[in-house]
């Protein structure tokens, strides 16, 4: 009887493993650099606003803080969705320490079905750095 051999994989096989796992890595690498300049290049953006607006830290600031008194007005606040790019969107620094808010929330009522409400919020920043809410008003659907 003859026994059968065991092919050992060839000088062949192995060049080719070689040269997929360098492709592999290559593509990898281009990805990932790919990614970091996109994130980088949004950070520039950022930087950028911030220094042509003196109230970009503030403008995030008030939305946020409207953005948790809205919440609380609402049927199901964990249902609250507002738009994306809100603070430099929806928030307008129209004297110092003055924002004025005028953005809308999607979120359920009290049938459970889906609605977009307008909303106006008016804000105060005192000399202390404290924020306050002093006008929220919500626009009916109808």
């Amino acid at each position: 009887m003859e026994e059968k051999k065991k092919k050992k994989p060839g000088c062949l096989e192995h060049i080719i493993a070689f040269f997929l796992t360098i492709a592999l890595i290559i593509f990898l690498l281009v990805y990932g650099l790919k990614s970091c300049a996109a994130k980088l290049e949004e950070a520039e953006k950022d930087k950028k606003t911030e220094k042509q607006d003196p109230y970009y830290n503030d403008k995030i600031d008030v939305w946020c803080l409207v953005q948790e008194r809205v919440e609380k007005e609402l049927v199901s606040p964990k249902s609250a969705s507002f738009p994306f790019g809100g603070a430099q969107k929806h928030v307008e620094c129209t004297a110092p320490g003055i924002f004025i808010v005028r953005s809308y929330v999607d979120a359920k009522n009290a049938y459970g079905a889906e609605i977009r409400q307008n909303f106006f919020a008016k804000v105060v920043k005192y000399e202390n750095g404290k924020f306050e809410v002093i006008q929220l008003t919500f626009e009916s659907p109808f």
